[in-house]
């Protein structure tokens, strides 16, 4: 009896020792009853805690009961599992900081965000506007040389170069003398014309021999029939033979002398001087009007529909500050399949091409104005793509306080975007920072 008297005092003991470490780094499941009581948790463990301890000392006198020590041991661990677990912080249950987070958003006005003065330096603001030349459409373009202003020079017959007589850059004349051509070819046809011209005057000759004849009564008609479908057959084949040659241009025998199809300014030439030509070979040479030119603007595809015939454009090149104004006098047809543009002609008066100095190829930025409308006009960076569908803008309501506002996007154009709704005219919107006011949202436009 005397032995399990003193295993029960050893298991009560270390039961009472459990209970302090329970009390220290756990919570029982009667917490809540025992504060009821007048009595906190920690406090029974330390009572419970002092007695076992006197009592687990006392048992534990007696190294040489080896039962008793196994089963303080159970005791232990049937202590330790009455036990849970509670926060990382002292004295609170699980989720009691999620519960007051919580309640802290609750308290928050939805869509606004509020920063500190800190954070501040990285936004930038400015009140919304209705500035319609923000939405210009720009576009790269060329100055390039207007319809039936060029002119390509080829060579009329199969010959060789013999005499060069304009240099690149000079300016010529319609019918100036260009290039001198020695061509058997022409010789050729010269002589078929000369040959035709002889067998129309032995036919005309013929038929009025035969009209005299029927005059005289030794004639027949049938001969005179004959002679008359002669005539006829001697003027096709002459008609034949002057065309062709008049196809050469001034040419007599063997030579031709290539001349200027218009005026204009000499600006290509690829003849040398006893190089073989032909017709449909390479160009002679190349003439362009530098008086008759235009602009032809790069435009994509969706910014097409907002221009028509009439619009005015600003074109700004890069020798000139000044901008020189335009007007479009036509929108391309076809879209190229892999830049996805189409182009814009825009006519330039002719004073300003003389005054500016402009020649064909120089870069040109064309700002073509884009349709004016109601709302206000952002930079794109203030408006945010939410899902890939819904845009946001978010607009200071307080010093440093933004309220998210749903807007309806218009026309684009440049880095400005046209706002429809959403965003009043003195508003004051982030054009700068938007992404750090909203970390969820989508790509910017």
């Amino acid at each position: 009896m005397s032995s399990l008297r003193r295993v029960r005092e050893c298991a009560l003991g270390w039961a009472a020792a459990a209970s302090v470490l329970c009390a220290l780094t756990f919570q029982p499941r009667d917490a809540r009853a025992a504060s009821a009581g007048g009595v906190s948790a920690p406090q029974a463990g330390v009572m419970l805690g002092g007695l076992g301890l006197g009592l687990g000392t006392l048992a534990l006198q007696r190294r040489h009961d080896h039962r008793a020590a196994a089963l303080a041991c159970v005791a232990l661990v049937g202590s330790l599992s009455g036990c849970e677990p509670t926060s990382a912080a002292a004295g609170r249950r699980p989720g009691a900081g999620d519960d007051t987070r919580s309640a802290a958003r609750g308290n928050d006005t939805p869509n606004r965000v509020s920063l500190p003065a800190s954070a501040m330096a990285y936004i930038r603001v400015e009140p919304a506007t209705h500035a319609p030349e923000d939405l210009s459409i720009r576009a790269p373009g060329r100055v390039a040389f207007r319809d039936n202003s060029t002119a390509r020079v080829d060579a009329p017959a199969a010959g060789r170069v013999r005499k060069l007589l304009v240099e690149v850059g000079a300016a010529v004349k319609a019918g100036d003398p260009l290039i001198e051509l020695s061509s058997p070819q022409a010789s050729a046809l010269h002589l078929q014309r000369d040959q035709a011209r002889l067998e129309l005057q032995r036919a005309e000759r013929a038929l009025v021999r035969q009209e005299q004849m029927i005059k005289a009564g030794v004639g027949r008609e049938l001969d005179r029939q004959a002679a008359r479908a002669d005539l006829e057959a001697a003027r096709v084949a002459d008609r034949h033979a002057r065309r062709a040659v008049e196809m050469l241009g001034p040419s007599r025998s063997g030579s031709i002398t290539v001349v200027a199809p218009i005026d204009g300014t000499v600006l290509r030439r690829q003849a040398t001087i006893g190089a073989q030509v032909e017709p449909g070979g390479a160009p002679l040479l190349e003439i362009g009007d530098k008086t008759a030119l235009w602009v032809v603007a790069d435009v994509f595809e969706d910014d097409l529909l907002q221009i028509r015939p009439g619009t005015t454009v600003q074109l700004r090149f890069s020798a000139e500050p000044a901008p020189v104004p335009g007007r479009v006098v036509g929108v391309g047809a076809l879209v190229d399949i892999g830049q996805r543009r189409a182009p814009v002609y825009v006519a330039i008066a002719d004073e300003a091409v003389t005054t500016h100095k402009l020649s064909p190829g120089m870069f040109v930025r064309a700002d073509i104005a884009g349709p004016a409308g109601a709302g206000v006009t952002l930079p794109k960076q203030a408006v945010l793509i939410k899902d890939g569908e819904s845009a946001t803008a978010y607009v200071e309501v307080d010093p440093g306080v933004f309220e998210a506002r749903r807007v309806v996007v218009g026309h684009t154009a440049g880095d400005h975007a046209q706002v429809v709704s959403g965003v009043n005219p003195g508003e004051r919107v982030a054009v700068a920072g938007a992404l750090l006011l909203d970390q969820q949202s989508g790509a910017a436009l």
